[in-house]
């Protein structure tokens, strides 16, 4: 009886364990920022990427935007959602508006994603 009840409670936890490992299913690639316009100190950029889904099934994802500078100091951060049929790319946008002093700051940009497979 014991044993059985650690067996449920391993499986339990192993399940639990299993469920917490992110799928990293999602690539972002081909990031880029462009400036569109700069007035009274304000530039209004566009930040885009393409995003492929390398597994088989539909995922959502939160990709925070992080715009850098060469000390790597977070200047501006942008979020973005994204919905991605299995097997595909898409390409997505963001228009941000940042002191300009901070765009002609920015070195890199960095994107983290917050991934979810969607419920089929």
């Amino acid at each position: 009886m014991l044993s059985r009840l650690l067996q449920g409670m391993l499986g339990t936890v192993l399940l639990a364990l299993a469920v917490a490992v992110p799928a990293e299913c999602l690539q972002v690639e081909g990031n880029s920022v462009d400036e569109k316009s700069t007035r009274y100190g304000i530039t209004t950029a566009e930040w885009t990427a393409d995003v492929r889904n390398d597994c088989d099934a539909p995922y959502d994802a939160n990709l925070t935007v992080m715009f850098k500078d060469v000390d790597g100091r977070v200047l501006h951060k942008a979020v973005q959602f994204v919905a991605i049929r299995g097997g595909n790319r898409e390409n997505t946008s963001r228009r941000i508006n940042i002191p300009e002093d901070q765009f002609q700051a920015i070195d890199t940009i960095e994107v983290a994603t917050e991934e979810r497979e969607r419920p089929r």
